[in-house]
């Protein structure tokens, strides 16, 4: 009995770990300080994204626009949306937005605006 107990906790405790690993997405950008495009993520012909965005900071942020950008071929990026941070998402350091019918095979994080006093660490996910 104890013997299946403990596969039983192990198993529920990998699962759980399986499921926070998958909920966090992939990491577009990561503790990134300054404006410009991450590296790019295949996404294998994929047209519903989600992106979410936060950011710590040693001062305050005033403006913050974070774009995803996709490409079909190997040769030209389109922005498929650009996100400018409300005053609410700006305070509440965070934000959550969702494209939908953008087919591409690639994405990549873009931050087009950071105007800030002290240092801010921004990190983009996508599922």
């Amino acid at each position: 009995m104890k013997k299946y107990l403990i596969v039983s906790i192990i198993f529920l405790c990998i699962f759980a770990i399986s499921i926070t690993l998958s909920y966090a997405g992939t990491i577009l950008l990561k503790n990134v300080t300054a404006t410009g495009a991450g590296l790019p993520v295949i996404v294998a012909d994929q047209d519903t994204h989600t992106v979410e965005c936060y950011f710590t900071t040693t001062g305050s942020v005033t403006a913050l626009t974070v774009a995803l950008e996709g490409i079909i071929d190997s040769s030209h990026w389109e922005t498929l949306a650009s996100h400018v941070f409300s005053g609410a998402e700006l305070t509440a350091k965070q934000t959550m937005f969702h494209v939908v019918g953008k087919k591409v095979n690639r994405v990549r994080a873009n931050i087009t605006t950071l105007a800030e006093t002290g240092t801010t660490a921004i990190t983009v996910y996508y599922k």
